[in-house]
């Protein structure tokens, strides 16, 4: 069992990125999950763990933020490396990137601002989430209270019904012998 160490809520997306890698590969790939302090980015090449790379993603155009897509680059630390998908000579890498440092301020409040609202979307989308699991939840209490009615109202029916028979019967007894001994 793993405890988890992350000190960041990792926010699921799709962001092409691109590695730089010892100063002159640069390597595509695709951040599949992304926070304040790092990200997990899937690439075609095996980065050894401990190396220093620079990440350039892009952060789309969202609700709160008109103008259009924006690059962020960061220097960040590969701290996790496992091989995900093997298909004859085409390897993808799962690669843990830890950011140290961004261009500068406004780039890390670019990143900063896009998590905020990911967050938001996120949170939102639970809670709408919620609200129709307990509309469906109360329609189907209501459709049980509704089939349960008639057969408890019929239930009820039939047992008075039943009882009224039970003393329409001992009234007839009993008046059959009063008649006997007014006779």
């Amino acid at each position: 069992m793993s405890s988890e160490k992350r000190k960041e809520r990792r926010i699921k997306v799709n962001l092409p990125v691109r590695i730089v890698y010892q100063d002159k590969c640069e390597i595509p790939g695709t951040i599949e999950n992304i926070s304040r302090l790092g990200a997990y980015a899937v690439v075609g090449t095996n980065i050894p763990e401990g190396t220093n790379v620079s990440a350039i993603f892009a952060i789309p155009a969202y609700p709160g933020r008109p103008s259009l897509e924006e690059e962020v680059r960061a220097q960040a630390n590969v701290f996790r490396v496992s091989l995900i998908k093997e298909s004859g000579i085409s390897r993808d890498y799962g690669t843990g990137l830890f950011f140290t440092k961004f261009l500068n301020q406004k780039h890390r409040d670019k990143l900063s601002g896009y998590i905020d609202f990911l967050i938001r979307q996120e949170e939102d989308s639970i809670k709408v989430g919620v609200k129709h699991w307990q509309e469906k939840r109360e329609t189907a209490r209501k459709e049980r209270q509704a089939r349960d009615i008639p057969h408890s109202k019929g239930g009820a029916q039939t047992e008075t019904l039943v009882l009224l028979e039970r003393i329409m019967a001992r009234l007839d007894e009993i008046h059959a012998l009063l008649k006997r001994k007014n006779n």
